[in-house]
Formats: C-alpha cells, structure tokens, sequence
C-alpha cells in the first residue's frame, strides 16, 4: 500500500510543473486524475527513467549514447 505522503508528493510534483508551464494546465483541465492514478503516473514515469538510468551506465553503443543525451549526463 502506497502512503498517503506518496499521493501529496505526486500532487506537488505535478502542481510545479504547472507553475513552470512544462505541462499545459488546458491539455490536463480535461482529464479527472484520481491520486492513486497520479501516483501511479509518477512511479511509471521513475521506473522509465531507472531503465534509461541503467541503459546509460551499462551500454557502450548508440543506445547508451541516447539514453546519456536524454538524461543530460
């Protein structure tokens, strides 16, 4: 069971992305998200970035290279 910190976390993670316009307020106005949905969109989103994480540090070809460019390393 996910805590309900979890839930407030996803919140005010979303909420800055708002503020700093990286996510469109009128492409999400459309859409109800529950908070165990918007948890769930946030721990989607961390277990994408550990698969690019470890593609990074483990390969050596063109792969690896876009995973790095992507993840600004």
């Amino acid at each position: 069971m996910i805590s309900p910190d979890h839930y407030i976390a996803a919140q005010e993670q979303l909420f800055g992305k708002f503020q700093n316009r990286s996510i469109k307020i009128q492409h999400w106005s459309k859409y109800l998200i529950t908070p165990k949905e918007l948890a769930l969109l946030f721990k989607k989103l961390e277990e994408h970035k550990s698969v690019i994480r470890q593609i990074a540090t483990t390969d050596i070809g063109k792969s690896g290279d876009i995973a790095r460019k992507h993840l600004g390393i």
